[in-house]
């Protein structure tokens, strides 16, 4: 675009436009995700073996879901 100097720079705008757009979309996914992983550490309260965690057997029981 820096190339063609008589061009309209609202190419440059729409471009913008679009990293703007997928800059707030990661965001609300990454505040989801913290949301989400700040709960599950409220969760956990007791210090325990990893053989009882509940988180890790949660995760476990969704890893042999998806496989």
């Amino acid at each position: 675009m820096r190339d063609t100097h008589s061009e309209s720079c609202c190419d440059v705008n729409t471009l913008l436009n679009e990293h703007i757009h997928a800059v707030e979309t990661r965001l609300k996914e990454l505040t989801l995700l913290k949301q989400h992983l700040t709960e599950l550490r409220r969760q956990c309260t007791i210090a325990a073996t990893t053989d009882s965690c509940g988180i890790l057997l949660a995760l476990g029981e969704q890893g042999s879901r998806t496989h």
